[in-house]
């Protein structure tokens, strides 16, 4: 029986393949517990879920990439790249092709430059590929 919590193959590879980084932030995306405001209010380690950037919503995963107003010139050139009917954070978050893009993004804003150092694509560093992609096929 499949538990929708376990990630599927295709999930698994888009995780696996990446730069550890990436990988780090790629699932804390997904799974909403990546150090952005909303989720630091909930754990108790920030005063305020407000967006530091713009102060006017809540900074969840959706208004950091997809909405906040401070966020526009880096998003204008994430639409670019993906193309505009691509930008949902189903496709952005899930798509192995998609993912370098949206680093790229991500560290044009600079908001995970403390925690994740540069999250662009840089290739796998750590010289695990093959370890993973036979962890991807069982």
């Amino acid at each position: 029986m499949a538990h929708d919590c376990i990630p599927g193959p295709a999930t698994r590879a888009t995780i696996y393949l990446q730069p550890r980084r990436q990988s780090s932030l790629s699932t804390q995306l997904r799974t909403k517990t990546v150090a952005l405001q909303r989720y630091l209010h909930l754990i108790k380690w920030a005063d305020t879920s407000l967006c530091p950037a713009c102060g006017q919503q809540d900074e969840t995963v959706y208004h950091f990439i997809l909405e906040c107003p401070a966020y526009e010139e880096p998003r204008r050139r994430l639409g670019q790249a993906v193309g505009r009917a691509k930008m949902t954070m189903d496709h952005l978050l899930a798509k192995k092709n998609t993912f370098p893009k949206l680093s790229k993004f991500i560290h044009e804003t600079k908001r995970f430059e403390d925690a994740f150092g540069d999250v662009r694509d840089a290739g796998r560093a750590d010289g695990q590929n093959r370890e993973n992609m036979a962890a991807v096929k069982t």
